[in-house]
């Protein structure tokens, strides 16, 4: 689901990260270095602030995917995951009565999937799915929101 609807007009954003166990074990990444690597990112984005709320909109990253093992349950060095980048926003029902949902709406939502070996390598590979993914968040931020120019480089 790419899409800009739901962009337009965004100024700030809170972050929330999760990887889990299994890409933790393979990758020896966690969650807090993930939302380092996502809020410098998005500080660069023209026009949006990052907070550190997350009672208003959200750029949610997980990282899930599997560890390669043998029969004996030995581990074989390699992974097979996926990254999800997704923006979710309180939502109003549009029905009466009007009232903000409990649940937030999913507004934009990318996903990478990919395998390789375990340790450092994929490691790296993990981190630049997470920094293809907010690419594509960045490019769609800017087209809903034509008046900010993006910054020279």
């Amino acid at each position: 689901m790419s899409s800009t609807t739901g962009m337009e007009g965004l100024t700030e954003v809170g972050v929330f990260v999760h990887v889990d166990t299994e890409m933790q074990s393979a990758l020896s990444l966690r969650s807090s270095e993930v939302k380092t690597q996502v809020e410098l990112y998005l500080r660069k984005v023209p026009g949006l602030a990052v907070t550190d709320s997350i009672a208003g909109p959200i750029v949610s990253v997980g990282v899930e995917g599997l560890l390669g093992k043998h029969k004996d349950g030995s581990v074989a060095g390699f992974f097979s995951g996926h990254v999800i980048v997704e923006l979710t926003q309180p939502a109003l029902i549009a029905r009466p009565p009007r009232v903000l949902s409990l649940d937030d709406a999913s507004t934009w939502q990318s996903i990478r999937h990919g395998h390789g070996p375990a340790g450092s390598r994929g490691r790296n590979d993990v981190r630049d799915m997470v920094n293809r993914l907010l690419d594509e968040f960045q490019n769609e931020y800017l087209k809903a929101n034509p008046e900010v120019k993006p910054q020279a480089p």
